[in-house]
């Protein structure tokens, strides 16, 4: 134990905590080794003592801990079997007190009876919006000082609930009550800011709900910008020359070739770090030139697609169906040649079609497509796709009561959902559920999951699954 962590020990006791310390009592300090002074001072700090604990998490020492903290007013007690896998984080911010119960249990769900040391007003808050949700008060029991609510924390799910002495301001469309009428979106009617029951029955909701409708596996599916060819099969050539006597100029010579077999009047070549190398103490742009099919590429512009650095140019008239040739030239005078240190980029409206040991630009199939967008021929695309598909709502789902969630099986990595053009959430970890009700309507809906993946694939040339990987529901709970 550090002297710095015995300092804040002594002061947190100080201040009224209670320090369970658990035997053999440590006699080493980090700072001086030997310290017969670190034990004389832990043995102060008064409190219980648990001996023979070696794993924490081993059953005897779990039950040894509870015994010693048996006769101290908790902060948190969890009641309901599976509450082992329950991890509770309290802090407070300004005038409220937050609760955040994580389930670490990635394959089953707890229902929880949480007592927590917190009166005031309770309210769920959103960790994608930052919205609190006021629940209403007779969903909240309480009893000298202390508050119990009732919930249910589906696997590897997490919920945050708050305690303040005012309601907070909720303008999400979930804290309203709602009234509903013939082809009504629920949300769109009602009086903000009053508590109701809908956060709170979501909490105590089972795992399944009741499934409403089972989407069909394929949709709709456009990539949000440009594809990408990764060219990075290049031939290197090295040509010293002599063209003055005080003068040594060399040159490297870098080619490469590409297939394709799709027009792109518009596309798109992106070189990464090359073109904004310098020399002399940062002074002067290194010398290079870029041609494609024997003609000039002009106008290098700051890039877009993926970082300022990586430099782009349209390239889209020099191209052609067929073979295409890529040569880029870089020469230096009494300083070494400029070097391509990374892959190039063709980017534009193509899907990538595998021939032998290279990737072929080709025209994007159309028709519906389930499952990664890797297998649509993007499998070095690195940003967002959209899955789209309309379904229909069944008849009197909407008025009975609940909340109903699109719940989805498997996502890679990111999603937000939108529904008839609004925006309803953005699902970032498990459980993939997102709220529909504010913007569900009777019969027919349009629904689409963008999904975001990570760099992995452009960067690393890894073609890792992206995008909707399983199935979706549609299901009411509460």
């Amino acid at each position: 134990m550090s002297r710095k962590t015995l300092d804040l020990l002594e002061t947190f006791v100080a201040q009224g905590g209670t320090a369970v310390l658990c035997t053999p009592t440590a006699t080493l300090s980090s700072e001086r080794g030997e310290d017969p002074d670190l034990a004389a001072r832990l043995a102060a700090l008064g409190g219980p003592r648990v001996a023979g604990i070696a794993d924490k998490a081993a059953l005897p020492a779990r039950q040894a801990m509870a015994e010693a903290f048996a006769g101290y007013a908790r902060d948190v007690r969890l009641e309901h079997p599976g509450i082992e896998n329950i991890v509770v984080t309290h802090y407070r911010k300004e005038e409220t007190n937050f609760y955040l119960f994580v389930n670490t249990d990635r394959e089953n769900g707890v229902d929880v009876a949480a007592t927590v040391a917190a009166t005031g007003c309770a309210a769920l808050w959103k960790p994608e919006t930052g919205e609190p949700h006021p629940i209403a008060p007779k969903e909240v029991a309480r009893a000298e000082g202390r508050s119990t609510i009732a919930f249910y924390l589906p696997p590897a799910a997490s919920h945050l609930i708050g305690f303040s002495a005012e309601s907070p301001v909720a303008p999400s469309p979930d804290s309203v009550t709602p009234s509903h009428g013939s082809g009504a979106t629920r949300g769109e009617t009602g009086t903000r800011n009053k508590p109701s029951d809908r956060p709170l029955a979501r909490l105590r909701a089972g795992a399944d709900g009741e499934t409403l409708l089972e989407l069909p596996d394929s949709w709709d599916f456009r990539p949000l910008r440009a594809n990408v060819l990764v060219l990075n099969d290049w031939r290197l050539h090295m040509a010293p020359e002599q063209d003055h006597p005080l003068r040594t100029m060399a040159q490297r010579l870098y080619e490469t070739a590409f297939v394709l077999d799709v027009d792109l009047p518009r596309a798109r070549l992106l070189i990464d770090g090359l073109l904004t190398d310098k020399v002399w103490n940062r002074s002067t742009s290194v010398a290079v030139s870029v041609s494609m099919n024997g003609q000039a590429v002009p106008g290098f512009e700051k890039g877009e697609y993926l970082d300022h650095l990586i430099r782009e140019a349209e390239a889209g008239p020099l191209l052609k169906r067929g073979e295409n040739r890529l040569r880029i030239q870089t020469s230096g005078f009494l300083y070494e040649p400029g070097a391509l240190l990374h892959p190039a980029f063709l980017t534009g409206d193509f899907a990538l079609e595998r021939r032998g040991e290279s990737w072929v630009p080709v025209a994007p199939k159309p028709g519906r497509k389930r499952g990664s967008w890797t297998d649509f021929g993007y499998p070095f695309y690195s940003g967002a796709g959209a899955y789209s598909q309309t379904f229909l709502l069944p008849a009197g789902a909407n008025v009975a009561g609940g909340t109903i969630l699109l719940r989805l099986s498997g996502v890679a990595d990111l999603a937000e959902v939108f529904l008839n053009g609004r925006s309803v959430g953005v699902a970032a970890w498990e459980p993939w559920e997102i709220d529909l009700t504010p913007a569900l309507r009777d019969g027919e809906n349009h629904l689409e999951v963008r999904v975001v993946n990570s760099l992995t694939n452009i960067l690393e040339e890894n073609s890792k699954a992206s995008g909707l990987l399983g199935r979706a529901r549609i299901v009411r709970v509460g």
